[in-house]
């Protein structure tokens, strides 16, 4: 099972580009909040939320087209 997420994570990256990957490492792997991610690429805070939002927005359609398509492997 790890192996399979994993592979789900890169290919979860793989279909980010380069600033979401950034920002989502950045927030998510090293915890840095929206302000400091802001000043750190110095942009405004709300292009970093919608940077975030599009990143997960991204995730929760591949989580979900994986769930359904293994849904459809077991069945």
């Amino acid at each position: 099972m790890l192996g399979q997420d994993a592979a789900f994570v890169r290919e979860i990256a793989s279909e980010l580009d380069r600033e979401e990957r950034l920002i989502a490492a950045l927030r998510y792997a090293d915890d840095l909040s929206v302000p400091e991610i802001a000043s750190l690429l110095e942009v405004e805070p709300f292009e970093v939320e919608v940077r975030l939002d599009t990143v997960r927005t991204k995730v929760a359609e591949a989580h979900a087209a994986r769930s359904v398509g293994g849904a459809r492997r077991s069945a």
